[in-house]
């Protein structure tokens, strides 16, 4: 189902605007249209008796048009009662694996977890463990046409180290490559550690990309969890890694990329300067940074409050998306307090914009937010009433961006979830901002560092 709806915030924004001594019109307000993937009263495509239960926010991805999302869903035979991977394109809901699937090795074995995955061309690759003849086996696994093959697992060594794989997270693929966030185990002391590690897609070269042994640039700490790895583009892999004392902020180290033969370059740390070199850009916020290019953004709070920045890995160059100066004419009488996972797509950026808000004591509001050309435009934000509903929550991943088009999960007061596309709807000066008394444009600042 499609859709169309302008944003409702803004047209009231002109009234709201009029209280105060500024003003600030629009020449028209955005307009977007909206698609549903599926929300938990729907009915999963390959079983109408099943309905989704849990759609995972944290792994929509948009590619080529089409929004990928993990769910599960319940049914007459729980609890292997439906789920897997599932797709929206061109209005039409697929089910891209089912995790009810055959494994790879067609015993009588079951998929008992099914992680984040990402999609290139036909393939889906994801994380998840096999549990079979009284074993629970993690490992990754790629999938063709409904039918799933082993890429790599817990029983094959990995090169040059005598850990074994405990667990898959965030996983992340580039022509015939993976790499992906992992738990190891040393199966003679039982010591736990995180790493990032890769192999090709036909399970060849499983090794070790950074673990905590790596030495990183410009650091004399060691990392101790790699929990938000980007995009990868061209052999590059972005991420982010935590230093210093665990849950003792700030947190040392911060973003990096690192190709496949293990070269890691900086894209900014804690000393990293902003505003020709007036601040720096602190610690950083646990969510992935977002890469396309040559230009990695990510966010990060430093001693003047929390922003999204960008780094052009050509020219060095660091610049600023948004921070605490930004001005947001469409959230009138909202104070924007942090920023939520960046989603880059070329010169364009899609964030979350979050602040204090009564209504919502747990998470305050979020807005979901695009940066089109220079210009922000809100989209969708909690205490919008949503096909029927109130949205309460609200969220994007790293990949969720693409053209002017932004995949989200919503949640709403009464408990139903969803995930959404919206796309903006080019118009005659739509987004034009009309500012006196000195408010100022978005800007996007370049500092070389």
């Amino acid at each position: 189902m499609i859709i169309r709806m302008r944003n409702a915030i803004v047209i009231s924004s002109v009234f709201h605007a009029g209280m105060f001594a500024c003003s600030v019109s629009w020449a028209s307000s955005p307009e977007f249209d909206f698609e549903t993937l599926a929300d938990t009263t729907t009915a999963t495509p390959e079983d109408s008796t099943r309905i989704f239960n849990r759609l995972s926010g944290g792994t929509i991805r948009l590619k080529d048009g089409a929004v990928y999302v993990r769910a599960t869903a319940g049914g007459p035979n729980p609890p292997r009662s439906g789920g897997g991977y599932y797709k929206l394109k061109d209005g039409v809901l697929s089910n891209v694996f089912d995790l009810n699937s055959v494994t790879p090795s067609g015993g009588d074995g079951f998929f008992s977890a099914h992680g984040f995955f990402d999609v290139k061309a036909d393939k889906l690759v994801f994380g998840g463990a096999i549990f079979e003849d009284g074993v629970n086996t993690p490992g990754v696994y790629k999938a063709v046409d409904g039918k799933a093959t082993t890429v790599i697992d817990a029983t094959m060594p990995i090169l040059d180290s005598d850990l074994v794989l405990l667990g898959v997270e965030k996983i992340q693929t580039d022509g015939d490559n993976v790499a992906f966030e992992a738990l190891l185990s040393n199966p003679q002391t039982g010591e736990l550690s995180s790493a990032i590690l890769a192999a090709t897609l036909d399970g060849q070269n499983f090794r070790i990309l950074v673990d905590e042994s790596t030495s990183f640039p410009g650091q004399d700490v060691p990392a101790f969890a790699f929990d938000g790895i980007g995009g990868f583009e061209n052999g590059r892999l972005a991420f982010y890694a935590k230093g210093g004392q665990p849950f003792d902020p700030p947190d040392k180290l911060g973003a990096y990329t690192v190709t496949l033969d293990g070269d890691i370059e900086l894209v900014a740390d804690w000393d990293t300067p902003l505003d020709g070199g007036e601040s720096e850009v602190g610690f950083f916020i646990g969510v992935a940074p977002s890469i396309t290019g040559d230009t990695v953004a990510f966010a990060s709070v430093n001693p003047d409050g929390q922003g999204i920045y960008g780094r052009d890995l050509s020219t060095g160059e660091v610049f600023t998306y948004v921070d605490d100066e930004t001005v947001y004419p469409e959230l009138p009488g909202q104070t924007v307090t942090g920023v939520l996972e960046p989603s880059l797509d070329g010169d364009n950026l899609a964030f979350g914009a979050v602040g204090l808000d009564d209504r919502f004591p747990n998470f305050g509001f979020v807005s979901i937010m695009m940066m089109i050309d220079g210009e922000i435009h809100r989209v969708i934000g909690s205490g919008d009433m949503f096909l029927g509903r109130e949205i309460e929550f609200l969220m994007i991943t790293s990949e969720s961006f693409e053209g002017q088009s932004v995949a989200f999960y919503a949640r709403f007061t009464d408990g139903v979830e969803g995930v959404y596309m919206a796309t903006l709807i080019p118009s005659p000066g739509a987004g034009a901002v009309l500012v006196s008394f000195g408010l100022l444009a978005p800007r996007r600042r370049r500092f070389a560092c």
